[in-house]
């Protein structure tokens, strides 16, 4: 073999190498790799004419600022009303605990690149609530997970490897479809989330943008 030859051989190796190098730089960048923001908001609706009750309305954000396709197997909040004087967590006023709001026959919720899905969950309050505080999480388990509504809702969650949380406090503003947080508990820091694997697979839609209770 002539010297030519090798030299022509050792440079197609080096090219390959590098765009090899190059594709797994860009598959393990952070652009590409699954970045799952999860978020709350929450409006409050006029209750019943005898004004007893309130409809409030949680909206819970999951938006895909990666590269790849994400899937939620399990979302699960609480809602429990703040009142003065209540600092004690054995006092704690849990107005309602979800469960896994993810639908068994659906599997889990598809967020496609890109894009943001809205998923809501409605409940009934007493009208004298003025105040409540939100805490929720989702779990980047690749498979449907069982949430205890009869336990606390975080240390459920501490329970597993990857999740992202957020624990807001929300005053139920009078008047229609208001939407307003006045502060973030120090409970858990809002912004607070524990890395998920990135390499979640896609695959064909399943659940879109659903009313969970």
């Amino acid at each position: 073999m002539h010297y030519k030859e090798v030299a022509e051989i050792a440079a197609h190796t080096t090219t390959v190498l590098a765009t090899v190098a190059a594709a797994l730089w860009f598959w393990r960048s952070d652009s590409f790799q699954r970045k799952l923001q999860f978020d709350v908001q929450c409006a409050t609706f006029a209750g019943t004419s005898l004004g007893q009750q309130k409809l409030v309305e949680l909206t819970f954000l999951l938006e895909n600022k990666g590269q790849v396709t994400n899937r939620c197997y399990t979302l699960a909040y609480e809602i429990e009303a703040v009142e003065v004087g209540r600092a004690n967590r054995a006092d704690r006023v849990v107005l309602h605990r979800s469960g896994n709001i993810v639908p068994c026959k659906a599997e889990y919720y598809y967020v496609r690149a890109g894009v943001t899905q809205h998923i809501t969950a409605r409940k009934w309050v007493p009208a004298t609530v003025s105040t409540v505080r939100v805490r929720a999480f989702i779990l980047y388990d690749k498979c449907r997970q069982s949430i205890d509504n009869k336990r606390d809702l975080f240390e459920q969650m501490y329970e597993h490897r990857d999740w992202t949380a957020r624990d807001r406090i929300f005053s139920l503003a009078q008047g229609e479809g208001s939407d307003r947080r006045i502060a973030s508990s120090n409970h858990i820091p809002s912004d607070q989330e524990k890395p998920a694997p990135s390499d979640a697979p896609a695959s064909a839609p399943r659940a879109t943008d659903r009313d969970s209770g």
